[in-house]
């Protein structure tokens, strides 16, 4: 492809564009007023500065033609280089008016491949801003580049739509500087569409330069690229489009010319920012090394296909994005394969000493695992390699190895390693975590070769494995800081439940409000007590009431019917609705007082509907009450009547959450 891009006097650039069509809004604002709320309470740290999303591409204009459709984790240090600056002049610059042999213009022409769309253009194809509805900066990359989270924040939405934006990811960003006025502080919310892996949850928060997933190209795309967005605080939902495809047809027009006539654009600018001018103008210069990003070695890439309009279900929001540049001259003459093969600026440094080990270290390659348990060490293994990727078994340091902790809290056995301490080309030393989020260590020899690690999480809990069946309802219950463990990182999923505790878990996980005013009236509670503002909310929401005698019993185990009633009326479900007075279990009578609601959570998947009895006066474990109540948030965020199984693709992440 690299042949077909040289062009000897005139080269022009094609781009394959995925039509993006709208299918009615998709919108609920009920959902999203609870999915907002869901998350309101969580903080993360400060503003701190923010960095690019993507920090290195493929180097168009002088990697080899086959390439082009490398995943990045196949490219080799001299095929990438850092992020061009996203300059809106330059982007229009024409085609047949930058020279081939000038450095600064192949940077151009860098700039003009990587940024497909600007912000707020259209689909000519002319680099211009402001021209169009497209209110995002397309990212063309390779499938698998990392991608980071701009600044600080809190994931709000994690999803994976077969059309639209695919898999994306949307953070909130809390008391930011404004784009306008770095004075005033706002809300922002960035997001980041066609992903090929997502590598964060629901509710967690996130830190500047933290790795959220890898580029892809799922959704309406047909070639790997972010979809890059930032919306304002007062945009309706996340990411926002400004139009349907019915509205569009009411005003005459396709998707396509809407977009190209900046149909909407109002709206477009009223709620989004120039997501690119924003990070540049806030950005940290922050070093990344291309070998140290740890990601899939799958260097296969899924062709997407062009979806047509009538395809499309009516309540898919769907984004479109530019594709893989292409080329409609013909080749320009060529001495066999006599190309002048253009070296990138950014080769590591190397360094005329004796020492060839020493000479020959390209990178380091940090070894460990992606969780911890806190206050426990956790042992790192650092190893040389050369500029293949090859371990350096004779590597001997010229000076100390400095290791540090970028981000987090956490005690190190070291800060540095000595020649002596590494064998066989590798070394080890140990880091002991002291808080939940955000570590990140780094480690740098004399020669200022550097290495970060990805960001570490603590695990879940020492007695929860993945392939526990309540493993994903409990992660993300404690991701949203809805339970916790035990002081020895336990969570001991099959101890029971009080009727008090089953109160903390509804409440909290359905963040409702509480009254100002504790009332408790019943005599066996105590109004100084930890449970005293749930028991009195639900008491005077009549969630709940007392046992003859005007006790509540607080300490006694709730049973399933009990904790089903509690939570289908907190959460407002209507329980009358449909109930055609149908046993729903066998052991489940007519003249049950628990039945409505019984049979309501059956029919909602919240209880297994293919069970023949369901035991309903048996006391719940933490593990189930954590089950029930994760299937009805899911439910209710997903904005649907019942839960599905198909939402959850692996054992931890919830893949399909926002659909």
């Amino acid at each position: 492809m690299i042949q077909m891009f040289l062009k000897k006097n005139k080269i022009q650039l094609l781009t394959a564009i995925s039509i993006l069509f709208l299918s009615g809004l998709l919108i609920n604002f009920n959902f999203f007023d609870f999915q907002a709320n869901l998350f309101n309470n969580k903080k993360a740290p400060a503003y701190d500065g923010l960095v690019m999303p993507v920090q290195k591409i493929p180097d168009w204009v002088n990697i080899d033609a086959n390439k082009w459709n490398y995943n990045y984790a196949s490219l080799n240090s001299s095929d990438v280089v850092k992020i061009p600056k996203y300059d809106p002049a330059e982007l229009t610059i024409p085609f047949d008016q930058i020279d081939w042999n000038d450095k600064d213009d192949l940077k151009i022409r860098n700039a003009q491949i990587t940024y497909s769309v600007p912000y707020m253009g259209n689909y000519k194809l002319d680099g211009h801003e402001h021209v169009g509805s497209h209110l995002a900066v397309d990212i063309k990359t390779a499938t698998g580049t990392p991608v980071h989270a701009i600044g600080n924040g809190v994931v709000v939405k994690t999803s994976n739509i077969s059309t639209g934006f695919g898999k994306h990811v949307v953070v909130r960003h809390d008391d930011f500087p404004s784009y306008e006025n770095p004075k005033i502080k706002t809300t922002y919310y960035s997001s980041y569409s066609h992903l090929n892996s997502i590598d964060v949850n629901d509710g967690e928060i996130v830190l500047k330069n933290q790795i959220i997933g890898t580029v892809g190209d799922t959704g309406t795309a047909t070639t790997p690229h972010l979809h890059f967005q930032i919306d304002k605080d007062n945009a309706p939902w996340h990411p926002y489009w400004p139009f349907t495809s019915a509205e569009a047809a009411a005003a005459g027009l396709s998707f396509f010319e809407a977009i190209n006539t900046g149909f909407a654009k109002e709206k477009a600018l009223s709620t989004t920012i120039n997501p690119m001018l924003y990070v540049q103008k806030y950005a940290d210069e922050v070093e990344v090394d291309f070998e140290d990003d740890n990601f899939s070695n799958d260097t296969s890439i899924e062709t997407g296909e062009l979806i047509e309009d009538e395809k499309l279900e009516n309540n898919e929001h769907v984004n479109s994005d530019l594709v893989t540049p292409t080329i409609e001259d013909d080749l320009p003459p060529t001495d066999d394969n006599e190309i002048e093969k253009k070296v990138s600026t950014e080769q590591p440094v190397r360094v005329d000493v004796e020492n060839r080990s020493f000479l020959d270290l390209d990178t380091f390659e940090l070894k460990y695992p992606d969780s911890f348990t806190l206050d426990q060490p956790v042992t790192i293994k650092i190893i040389a390699l050369d500029e293949n990727r090859k371990v350096i078994s004779d590597y001997e340091p010229e000076s100390e190895i400095n290791i540090a902790i970028e981000n987090g809290s956490a005690e190190l056995s070291t800060t540095y390693l000595k020649p002596s301490d590494f064998n066989n080309g590798s070394a080890t030393f140990t880091i002991t975590p002291e808080a939940e989020y955000g570590l990140k260590f780094s480690v740098t020899d004399g020669n200022d070769v550097k290495v970060y690690s990805k960001i570490m999480k603590a695990s879940i809990f020492s007695d929860l494995t993945k392939d526990d069946p309540v493993f994903a309802a409990v992660n993300f219950l404690k991701n949203n800081e809805i339970v916790r463990g035990y002081p020895d990182g336990s969570f001991k999923a099959e101890s029971p439940v009080s009727r008090v505790e089953a109160l903390k878990f509804i409440y909290e996980g359905l963040n409702k409000d509480f009254r100002r005013t504790v009332i408790l009236e019943f005599r066996d509670t105590d109004s100084k007590a930890w449970y005293a503002r749930y028991v009195a909310a639900a008491h005077q929401e009549r969630i709940i009431e007392g046992y003859p005698g005007n006790y509540f019993l607080p300490a006694n185990t709730v049973t399933r019917a009990e904790f089903i009633k509690m939570l289908l009326l907190s959460a407002d479900i209507d329980v009358e609705e449909n109930f055609n007075e149908i046993k729903p279990y066998q052991d489940v009578e007519l003249t049950d007082w628990h039945i409505k609601y019984i049979a309501k959570a059956k029919e909602m998947n919240l209880l297994d509907p293919n069970r023949s009895k369901i035991q309903p006066n048996e006391p719940l474990s933490r593990g189930e009450v954590s089950e029930i109540l994760y299937k009805l948030i899911v439910t209710k965020l997903n904005n649907r009547d019942s839960f599905s199984d198909g939402l959850v693709v692996s054992n931890s992440d919830i893949e399909d959450f926002y659909n």
